[in-house]
């Protein structure tokens, strides 16, 4: 049995070196790619080490032993600094971020005099370990708790960067296939659920319930082997991302018209000082009610008869061009006015589009995807998602309705 796990760790220790010297080498996403790149390189060393216990080689190299017990402090504040450099929320190193490490570096340095040893009590530590199974006393219980809870806690705030993501990407794109993280929340989501499963095996090893055996402590380093694989393709498949990204910039208050320019946000010939100020609420520069009215009009118009929501790539800025507006105005009116983000907005016209075709007799014999792609869409699950939520019907339900087919 041992041998086996050797050989996964051993797998897994390759696999995360090679994703790690990718992604470390890929020029889309750099600086984000560079932080998960030093991650994997953590798990894959780890891993290695796991291999050298599993198959005796500790008593050769017996420093070896627990070198990476600091690491899982190290974990949460990688996956959120990828995600916030990943979603252009940091930008730019700051020597601010290096406080997330403070546990880490404040463990190792409680843990320093364990490392000072002598071989062969390490040994005899590691030996006693594979025998009586992890200790049930008050501190390594509360360490390895406080490991997990902080991991825990990271893994939350990058749940919360990725739903702001979301959300500023709703509100400047119509199709997120490319800009989508949610392979990321999910791993994230799952780990937590993982984090909960371990802080119970705690729990009830520190009551004496069940006892945390070497065996129990492998699934765990199989789930990081798993990680590996997961995290790693994904990320390498990621397209990019901040450099399609962009904040609407927002100005202190609606530029003053100049003889001869356009009123109320209408791009002019040459942009005013205000609309180089950036980044207020939406109240500090809100249309007045009639006015936005009009514009949302105006914007319903041109979507009907020129249907810009036929190109998949639609953004807010284009969109903003064809109709003469500001991005900042145009997402005012579609927010304020119409009520929804620019996402839901361009969509929902999508949504009509092939409600329409589908309900054609004439293209009855044609594929449903075919009326997916003509109406907009880009990706077959983000076109029966939102179909079946916006109608509470699925595509082909819909065309059996409406053309019995």
């Amino acid at each position: 049995m041992s041998v086996l796990f050797a050989i996964i760790y051993l797998l897994g220790a390759g696999q995360g070196a090679f994703l790690s010297i990718q992604l470390f080498l890929r020029p889309e996403n750099r600086r984000a790619n560079r932080l998960l790149a030093v991650l994997l390189g953590i798990f894959a060393l780890n891993l290695f080490e796991l291999f050298l216990e599993e198959m005796g080689y500790y008593r050769l190299f017996p420093h070896m032993l627990w070198s990476f017990t600091s690491a899982p402090f190290l974990y949460g504040p990688l996956i959120f600094l990828y995600a916030g450099t990943l979603t252009g929320r940091f930008t730019r190193f700051k020597a601010i971020y290096l406080l997330n490490f403070v546990p880490f570096f404040l463990h190792f340095a409680t843990i320093l005099p364990f490392y000072l040893k002598t071989g062969d009590f390490k040994i005899a530590a590691y030996d006693h370990y594979l025998v009586s199974g992890f200790p049930t006393t008050f501190k390594p219980l509360f360490t390895y708790s406080l490991k997990l809870l902080h991991y825990g806690l990271y893994l939350g705030l990058t749940l919360g960067l990725i739903a702001r993501y979301r959300r500023e990407m709703e509100e400047q794109y119509s199709e997120l296939e490319r800009l989508d993280l949610g392979w990321l929340k999910l791993l994230a989501i799952v780990n937590l659920a993982m984090i909960g499963i371990f802080i119970a095996t705690v729990t009830g090893h520190g009551l004496e319930i069940i006892t945390m055996t070497h065996g129990i402590t492998r699934i765990s380093y199989l789930w990081d082997t798993a990680l590996i694989y997961t995290v790693g393709i994904l990320a390498v498949r990621q397209a990019p991302i901040f450099n399609e990204y962009r904040r609407i910039i927002e100005p202190v208050e609606p530029p003053t018209p100049q003889p001869g320019e356009p009123p109320d946000g209408r791009t002019p010939s040459a942009p005013t000082d205000a609309v180089q100020q950036t980044k207020v609420k939406y109240e500090k520069s809100r249309l007045d009610d009639h006015i936005a009215d009009a514009y949302l009009a105006e914007l319903t118009t041109h979507m009907r008869t020129a249907k810009p929501y036929l190109n998949s790539e639609l953004g807010i800025k284009e969109l903003a061009t064809a109709i003469g507006l500001t991005e900042h105005v145009l997402s005012q009116v579609v927010n304020g006015r119409a009520g929804m983000n620019f996402f839901t907005f361009v969509n929902n016209f999508r949504i009509e589009e092939a409600q329409r075709l589908l309900a054609d007799p004439s293209r009855k014999e044609e594929n449903i995807l075919a009326a997916a792609f003509e109406s907009g869409f880009k990706s077959k699950s983000h076109f029966n998602t939102l179909f079946k939520k916006t109608t509470g019907l699925t595509p082909r339900e819909f065309r059996r309705q409406k053309v019995g087919r």
